[in-house]
């Protein structure tokens, strides 16, 4: 069963009601219609993402993979997101690491933590990215200057549809993007892990994979 296909013509007709109607209460209702129709539309797609990761089935395509190239795609995609928001990026890997990866499940990976950093920086921060090589792993952080967390959120954040207190009312957000992660890196024979010192005090994401050998 394809559960995208219902909502496409949603999704895909309610912008055009919307630059037709001259109604400003008609119009108001249209937008709230159409914020509703994307979020579904994300929820369905996180939704499959997450399902297919979990299925013992679904097999990962792994290829030699620059670590550095791979974030920097992900920032150079978040550009405008990182302008908007007055977020600057410090990227510290070494242009030399390969690591073994499937690159669009990685690239995934990135693009959420890095999204979530900016979106919890609250207008202006730095996100600080490093790697640290330990034989044969590397350990990859993303540290952003942003609301931070305490250790009851710390403990639930890779749990499905878990929203920390202050990000309840982001509309926009699934809940799963944390989850696709940890199974993502966990597919890739890997771990993750988040730190925080507090509210206020930024997270800094941590996780794991395998060097190729030199």
């Amino acid at each position: 069963m394809h559960l995208k296909n219902p909502l496409s013509p949603i999704v895909n007709l309610i912008p055009l009601l919307e630059k037709r109607e001259k109604n400003p209460e008609s119009k108001e209702i249209l937008e709230v219609m159409h914020r509703n129709a994307d979020y579904m539309k994300n929820l369905v797609v996180k939704t499959i993402e997450l399902a297919q990761l979990n299925s013992p089935n679904t097999k990962l395509l792994m290829d030699d993979t620059n670590l550095l190239d791979e974030i920097d795609n992900v920032v150079k995609k978040n550009k405008r997101f990182l302008k908007e928001n007055n977020i600057e990026i410090d990227n510290n890997i070494d242009e030399n690491i390969m690591i073994k990866a499937d690159k669009l499940r990685i690239e995934d990976l990135f693009d959420n933590i890095i999204s979530n950093a900016i979106k919890y920086s609250k207008n202006a921060g730095t996100i600080t990215i490093d790697a640290k090589q330990d034989k044969n792993f590397v350990t990859v952080s993303v540290k952003d200057t942003g609301m931070g967390m305490n250790k009851e959120q710390l403990s639930h954040i890779f749990d499905e549809f878990y929203k920390a207190d202050e990000a309840r009312h982001d509309f926009d957000s699934s809940g799963l993007g944390l989850p696709i992660c940890k199974r993502i890196v966990e597919k890739h024979g890997g771990k993750i892990w988040a730190e925080s010192s507090g509210e206020g005090k930024g997270t800094t994401f941590y996780f794991t994979f395998e060097l190729i050998d030199k």
